[in-house]
């Protein structure tokens, strides 16, 4: 069923990206940071000149971003479900990959599968499913395990061409966003489980797997040293500032196996009374034979004692290290599962996919509760994709109300005015984030290029003449009155 050449395990993945985030794409919008990228690149006016314009505004740290953003916008324009429909291909490719290096490296297709399967509806980095402005992470991420998939077959082969490629595509990776860095590491610790299982003692194993793995630590010094180059000779801000703190990086470790284990948990737990109050019967009974009939689907044999399970006990260890290893350098990044700040674990879900399945190996030998335990990791998965698909359609129609509302209340404002945004409390993320996603949207809905517009209560908020106040509540736009500093009307968001 599952031969190399078999397209059986790449429709079942397709099946996986379309159930957990299709049915929603065509529902979900623009947030945050994609207002102010999406005006960039419209201001420029043409490909070529969006490029110059990213470049200018201070990405040549990340130079591939310089181009994927004004290509995405020069085939999407202000069309969200062209975005979200890119944003699924790349996921859905990344899924693919994954499969493909997994099957290679353990040797095992449906252990692969699984792990794949798992990855790809992980619910931990929820984000990167709705949000272009993380679409850069999993352009990376595609781009890094294409790079793996390459330079596993170039260790057989021993080509020059897979050797450049392989570095070539690891290059752009990280040049796109910085969260791959170390995943080849996933590479080194499978061929280091690899060795152990035919024999080798872990000791010697490790140092042998990792020895291969130089051109890897090439490219990222070569990138390392652009990035330096970018910040010092050409005054780039480069995108994270590091730093060494052995508590910053326990804490950062921590809280990632926490954001695969239990915290994931508590984020389907969370998504739970939400999905089945928003559910018919017959939707909760076609699901509920969708995690029966992926438990059939996915149940494999290979036990604890098997080859394909060291070698995906060690990449799973040494991916999971890699995944989180950027954000334990870095001075504050700590991963966490819910809203914007869950794109911390892009690379962590790999690593959690496979260890989810590696988990369900120690049942090999009882299929009833494999496919049971199967059965209900994807049933959980499913419904905490489908809340997050959900919550970011609702955001998305209430800031399209919002705006609608505001514009109109803005249209006879005079010329340079500000609008101050007093929020309605609610649940979930907020619409908007601050001035420069605000002042970017509205100028598009109202088509005035000269409004300014931010958060009541936001330190950047401007005061005097010139300055309105917007409630969301009352719908009433009135002028800040003189002398008053901007304070929040109405609590907080």
């Amino acid at each position: 069923m599952l031969s190399s050449g078999s397209w059986r395990p790449y429709l079942a993945l397709a099946a996986c990206v379309g159930l957990g985030f299709g049915f929603h794409a065509p529902l979900l919008g623009f947030y945050h940071d994609d207002w102010a990228f999406l005006e960039l690149a419209s201001n420029a006016g043409g490909l070529l000149p969006a490029m110059s314009a990213f470049a200018s505004a201070g990405y040549l740290s990340r130079p591939v971003e310089i181009l994927q953003f004004p290509l995405f916008f020069s085939l999407g324009g202000f069309d969200p479900g062209v975005y979200h429909g890119l944003i699924l291909t790349l996921h859905f490719l990344g899924a693919c990959l994954f499969f493909i290096l997994l099957k290679d490296l353990l040797g095992s297709p449906r252990i692969a599968l699984a792990a794949a399967s798992l990855a790809a509806l992980h619910p931990s980095p929820a984000i990167l499913r709705v949000w272009f402005a993380s679409s850069p992470q999993t352009l990376a991420i595609v781009m890094c395990l294409a790079s793996l998939v390459v330079f596993q077959r170039h260790l057989a082969a021993r080509r020059k061409r897979t050797l450049f490629s392989s570095q070539g595509l690891y290059l752009a990776s990280i040049l796109c966003y910085e969260s791959t860095a170390f995943l080849p590491l996933v590479l080194a610790g499978g061929l280091a489980g690899r060795a152990w299982a035919q024999g080798r003692r872990p000791t010697e194993a490790l140092p042998r797997s990792l020895a291969p793995l130089w051109p890897y630590g090439l490219s990222l010094a070569l990138a390392l040293v652009y990035q330096s180059f970018a910040v010092a000779a050409l005054s780039q801000a480069n995108p994270k500032t590091t730093a060494f703190a052995a508590s910053h990086i326990l804490k950062v470790f921590g809280a990632g196996f926490e954001c695969l284990t239990n915290r994931v948990l508590h984020l389907c737990w969370k998504s739970a009374p939400s999905f089945w109050a928003e559910s018919s019967v017959a939707s909760l009974g076609l699901w509920v034979a969708v995690g029966v009939g992926a438990g059939l689907a996915l149940r494999f044999g290979e036990d604890s004692r098997s080859p394909a399970f060291r070698a995906g006990l060690g990449a799973a260890v040494f991916g999971f290290i890699g995944a989180y290893l950027p954000y334990a350098l870095s001075s504050s990044y700590v991963p966490q599962v819910f809203g914007f700040m869950s794109r911390t674990n892009g690379v962590g879900a790999l690593a959690g996919g496979l260890g989810l399945a590696l988990f369900a190996s120690l049942f090999a030998r009882r299929p009833v509760l494999q496919k049971t335990f199967l059965g209900l990791a994807f049933l959980a998965f499913f419904m905490a994709d489908w809340h997050n698909g959900r919550q970011f359609a609702k955001l998305w129609k209430d800031q399209q109300e919002l705006l609608s509302a505001m514009s109109r209340a803005s249209t006879a404002l005079p010329r340079g005015s500000a609008v101050l945004l007093d929020p309605a409390p609610r649940e979930g993320p907020a619409l908007f984030a601050g001035h420069y996603d605000l002042s970017a949207a509205l100028r598009f809905t109202t088509a005035r290029k000269d409004l300014y517009a931010d958060l009541v209560g936001s330190a950047s908020a401007p005061s005097g003449k010139g300055v309105f106040v917007y409630s969301e509540k009352t719908g009433l736009l009135e002028p800040l009155r003189a002398g008053k500093a901007p304070t929040r009307l109405l609590g907080k968001p």
